[in-house]
């Protein structure tokens, strides 16, 4: 179930028929084409990220192509909001999580500002990781989304939520 909710309190139902989602959710900017002002959100068992509109409509954004799965599929996800500079860097966290396919290190994983212009990341892109490793992905929508393979984490990554962006 997607619930919205206002400054009181009050919630009301978006969807209660949405594909199952966790991790990272984020509003994506007007820049991200026919998704713009929409919930994006991932789906780790299919690989899947989705779009939610604010009438509870659901549509598939992209197939990500990375390894599926529970404790392995796409997880973390956020949008590059500014432009990035050689001083800009990207956050994700690596939870510690022992008996998972991949244990974690209860850690700060970082990209520093070199890393993210040598990606061509601009501002408006979406960027998803899988939990396990931190494969990484570039979407990129105007009329149509396209998929770029950026990178990985530490093999024994264990990535979760989002993925923030920091311009200095």
């Amino acid at each position: 179930m997607l619930y919205a909710a206002d400054c009181r309190g009050r919630s009301l139902v978006v969807t209660s028929k949405g594909p199952t989602v966790e991790g990272g959710i984020a509003v994506a900017p007007r820049s991200f084409g026919r998704y713009a002002a929409d919930l994006i959100a991932a789906d780790e068992v299919t690989g899947n990220v989705f779009a939610f509109d604010s009438r509870g409509h659901v549509r598939l954004v992209v197939a990500s192509g990375l390894p599926a799965g529970g404790d392995t599929g796409v997880e973390a996800l956020g949008f590059v909001r500014t432009r990035l500079s050689r001083r800009s860097s990207a956050y994700l966290a690596d939870l510690g999580s022992p008996g998972s396919p991949t244990p974690g290190t209860d850690s700060l994983l970082i990209r520093r500002g070199t890393d993210l212009r040598a990606a061509h990341l601009r501002a408006g892109d979406l960027v998803v990781a899988t939990e396990a490793s931190a494969r990484t992905l570039v979407i990129r929508c105007a009329r149509l989304c396209t998929v770029r393979r950026i990178g990985a984490g530490p093999v024994a990554a264990h990535a979760e939520g989002h993925i923030t962006f920091v311009s200095e």
